[in-house]
């Protein structure tokens, strides 16, 4: 037999059966100030304090369950507001790609053009050379020298 019952099992058997353990009186029955199966009991019997904890949890858990709904709300929004905001950089990057690409082009044009302006043709094509009547400098002679080196 055990010499106290902190540990193992008493004298009549069961688990833990002594004074501090929630036994009462040696009746068998659960104390009060254990507050065993009181807290499963219906509100109508249970003091002032058990039913306003009894409301203050239920409320709490009402907060707590619109806590989580706003915030799973604002998730799935930020989510469609980062969706938004990728669609329109990837169009703003695609469109700013497509001007780059057509600008570059045109410069490589007039690069070309301007490269092809150390050529006699391209000179030509800017100085006039038909004859005027009513000039009073005479460039017959530059005329001639311009189509010969476009010639050649």
């Amino acid at each position: 037999p055990p010499s106290s019952g902190s540990c193992g099992t008493s004298q009549d058997g069961g688990m833990g059966g002594g004074m501090g353990m929630g036994m009462g009186m040696g009746m068998g029955e659960p104390s009060p100030a254990m507050g065993m199966g009181n807290e499963f009991a219906a509100p109508e019997s249970l003091g002032p304090v058990a039913k306003w904890r009894i409301e203050t949890q239920e409320k709490l858990e009402a907060k707590a369950a619109a806590a989580e709904a706003a915030l799973a709300e604002r998730y799935q929004e930020a989510q469609a507001d980062l969706e938004k905001f990728y669609a329109e950089r990837t169009e703003k990057v695609t469109k700013r790609a497509a001007e780059n690409r057509a600008a570059e082009q045109r410069y490589v044009e007039e690069r070309d053009a301007a490269m092809m302006a150390d050529s006699w043709e391209s000179v030509c094509k800017l100085v006039d050379v038909k004859e005027k009547e009513d000039s009073a400098k005479d460039t017959s002679r530059m005329r001639q020298v311009l189509l010969k080196l476009k010639h050649t």
